[in-house]
């Protein structure tokens, strides 16, 4: 995840926090939404935390490091988030 992609779009939006398709199961694995491995991590001090949930990057916050937050929270309006896209050239 390029955190400077995510505060660009901060920067365009106002929103300062956007969950990055990080998520913490049960077995206290990470993995992204896409099924890829974790191979770069950016966490705020003191996470990631022992319990299950979304990891977001907030620019508010913390400067773009990463927190762990109960899932059920990105319902509310005020969370982004941000999407990966293949760009194919023909």
């Amino acid at each position: 995840m390029d955190i400077d992609i995510v505060i660009n779009i901060y920067n365009a939006s106002g929103n300062g926090t956007y969950w990055i398709g990080l998520l913490k199961d049960i077995n206290g694995i990470f993995k992204w939404q896409s099924g890829e491995s974790l191979n770069y991590t950016n966490w705020n001090k003191g996470e990631p935390e022992p319990r299950i949930g979304c990891v977001i990057a907030s620019i508010m916050e913390c400067n773009g490091k990463w927190l762990i937050i109960n899932c059920n929270e990105m319902l509310y309006p005020d969370q982004g988030f941000v999407c990966e896209k293949d760009i194919r050239r023909s």
